[in-house]
């Protein structure tokens, strides 16, 4: 938490531009797999179906791969704090990145095993770490143990400033999320798959019952299955099928220093901060578990009330709800004239 003074001025986190900017002349007229979104899910999702054979087109409406979530993300790669419903997901997870991490072709995408730390800043924050540990060793993760300030010391020398104690996961690790998203994209187009940047997805083809393809901006496309990997803007695609997904988006923010002197391997997280540094020497600085998030509030919420409503409550002191006019007056509009889904104002930020 207490950094040297050249840590603490700094920059918002940086987006690498180094995939080719492409926009086709033309969208092929019919491929195997269309996939919408080009974020890490959309170019893992490529790279397999590629590999499998698939001719495959990854449809993203910004200038390049990676721009939103998944470029932008803290990059930690962890099995410490998860509900036991993720457990054996992460796991596996892990072990993938781990593997990907040797085999992927450039850029490297900085993978670092280096353990994850969870520093309790109160005597009353060991608590809550006692009961994670707990919960990590009926998962059968037996090596997650709680600290004292002394041996935190001896993972982590120059953590200073008074602090109760910590919980240790060494299996966990952190990469550079940008980098993955590239080294993905990277393999998907070497088995052949084909990327079309600056287009946005505005609807499914739906024609007897099955989706056959997509409406973009640039016109339709056909396709013999359609993934939809766009992140937060995935259940407007595919509200007109009836399938609601209830998901809410929140801001939270990461930035990043100039490069530093090796400091620490694992990635550091309190309750009111996260730290983890790149091999270049740069630190990527994050909230916390009690970290205050921003969540727009929308027409959509109201139909998954039930669902986060208790949540927010549990939570209220960390989560500011922020009450949009513009958008929900367009919101209101396009309620009221009826215009389908792909014409609603989210559509503008369709992946």
């Amino acid at each position: 938490r207490h950094l040297p003074l050249s840590a603490r001025g700094s920059v918002p986190i940086r987006s690498e531009r180094t995939m080719e900017t492409q926009r086709p002349e033309s969208l092929p007229p019919r491929v195997d797999v269309v996939i919408v979104g080009g974020g890490v899910c959309g170019c893992v999702c490529a790279a397999e179906l590629a590999r499998r054979g698939a001719t495959v087109l990854i449809v993203e409406k910004e200038a390049d791969l990676g721009d939103e979530a998944s470029g932008r993300s803290f990059g930690g790669l962890r099995l410490q704090g998860r509900h036991p419903a993720e457990l054996s997901l992460a796991r596996t997870a892990l072990e993938l990145w781990a593997k990907a991490a040797q085999t992927l072709p450039p850029p490297d995408i900085e993978f670092v095993q280096g353990g994850n730390l969870y520093v309790a800043e109160q005597e009353s924050e060991i608590e809550e770490l006692g009961i994670t540990r707990d919960r990590a060793h009926e998962a059968g993760f037996s090596d997650v143990r709680l600290l004292t300030p002394d041996e935190t010391r001896e993972i982590v020398p120059d953590l200073s400033g008074a602090f109760a104690g910590a919980l240790y996961s060494p299996r966990d690790g952190h990469c550079d999320p940008k980098k993955a998203v590239q080294a993905y994209a990277a393999l998907a187009k070497a088995h052949g798959a084909l990327v079309a940047l600056r287009t946005k997805a505005v609807d499914l083809l739906v024609s007897k019952g099955a989706v056959r393809g997509i409406v973009t901006d640039r016109g339709e496309l056909r396709a013999d299955c359609v993934v939809v990997t766009a992140g937060v803007w995935t259940p407007y695609l595919l509200k007109r099928l009836g399938i609601r997904i209830p998901l809410k988006r929140i801001v939270y923010t990461c930035a990043e220093t100039s490069p530093l002197p090796p400091l620490f391997r694992p990635t550091i997280r309190g309750f009111s901060f996260s730290v983890r540094q790149r091999p270049n020497g740069q630190l990527v600085l994050g909230g916390g578990l009690n970290a205050t998030v921003e969540s727009a509030v929308s027409l959509e919420d109201l139909g998954d009330l039930r669902l986060w409503l208790p949540r927010y409550l549990a939570h209220r002191r960390q989560i500011v709800l922020r009450l949009d006019a513009s958008s929900l007056w367009n919101e209101i509009r396009a309620a009221a004239f009826g215009r389908p889904a792909a014409e609603r104002v989210p559509q503008a930020n369709c992946g």
